[in-house]
């Protein structure tokens, strides 16, 4: 897959609205790539192209295509063992003009 075709979304979590943002050199990652393919390596190294200090983890990349939902759920389940604020990376191969609604996920958890 070539790096133009990777959509890469970034979504900043903030333990709240009124504190301003303060990096932790924390991202976890997450996509619908699969294991298989190269888009995993090329998202990370994109990410510490930017940035050699990062700790980037990785929640999974199995999670359906383009199933936005089950992306959100796999987030919001992981937002309580990480430490705030999280920055939480979400990468699909959703066009841009197919794109409806981003996962989120935000502390208190999400219920329902």
């Amino acid at each position: 897959m070539r790096c133009t075709n990777i959509l890469i979304s970034l979504m900043v979590l903030l333990a709240s609205e009124a504190h301003a943002f303060e990096p932790n050199g924390l991202i976890v990652f997450l996509s619908d790539f699969g294991v298989k393919a190269d888009a995993v390596a090329i998202c990370k190294g994109v990410m510490l192209s930017h940035d050699r200090e990062l700790r980037i983890i990785d929640r999974t990349h199995e999670v359906d295509p383009v199933n936005v939902r089950q992306a959100a759920f796999y987030l919001n389940e992981a937002v309580e063992y990480f430490p705030p604020p999280e920055p939480f990376s979400w990468a699909s191969s959703i066009p841009a003009w197919a794109r409806t609604a981003a996962p989120s996920c935000s502390r208190p958890r999400i219920s329902g």
